[in-house]
C-alpha cells in the first residue's frame, strides 16, 4: 500500500512468492535485498531494520550483532566477535588494515603483533618468562 505514486511513497510491500519477497526500509521504499548498515527482521510484515550505529552489516540491532563495521568510522572501525571497537581489544591483533578484522593472539601472549608464538608483545600472567629473538626482535611466551 501507499500514500502517494512515488517508489518512496510504500507504507507496505506487496509479497510475491518466497523466492521474490521485497521488503519495506524505513525509507518507505520497497527492495529486493536490505541495504548497508540494516538487516531483516522477523516482522510480519518483513522489513529492513537499522543495524546498531557502530555495524556496517549485522544480524540484528544490538552492538554485539554486527557482521562487519563500518571502517570509516574511527571509533567502531576494528571487527572482532560480533562487535566495532575502536581498536583490537587486548588479545587480538589487527590482520588487515584495509579491513580492520582482528584475530586471536596466541594463547600465551596478552598482546601481539601476529597470530605466532614468536609474535607475542607481553605475556599473559603465568605464561612463563619472556624469550628475546634479537635478530627479529620478536618475543616468545612460553
Amino acid at each position: 500500500s501507499c500514500d502517494g505514486s512515488e517508489s518512496n511513497n510504500c507504507l507496505s510491500c506487496r509479497e510475491l512468492d518466497q523466492d521474490f519477497d521485497h521488503y519495506y526500509t524505513n525509507q518507505k521504499t520497497c527492495v529486493p535485498d536490505c541495504p548497508s548498515r540494516t538487516f531483516l527482521s522477523n516482522s510480519s510484515p518483513k522489513e529492513c531494520s537499522d543495524c546498531h550505529e557502530s555495524c556496517l552489516t549485522c544480524t540484528n540491532s544490538g552492538v554485539s550483532d554486527c557482521e562487519s563495521c563500518q571502517v570509516s568510522n574511527v571509533n567502531h572501525a576494528f571487527f572482532w566477535s560480533g562487535g566495532c571497537h575502536a581498536s583490537c581489544p587486548e588479545g587480538t591483533y589487527n590482520s588487515d588494515s584495509n579491513t580492520k578484522i582482528c584475530l586471536q593472539c596466541n594463547i600465551n601472549c596478552a598482546t601481539c603483533s601476529g597470530g605466532a608464538d614468536t609474535e607475542c608483545l607481553s605475556c599473559k600472567t603465568g605464561a612463563g618468562e619472556l624469550n628475546y629473538f634479537f635478530n627479529n626482535n620478536l618475543i616468545m611466551c612460553i
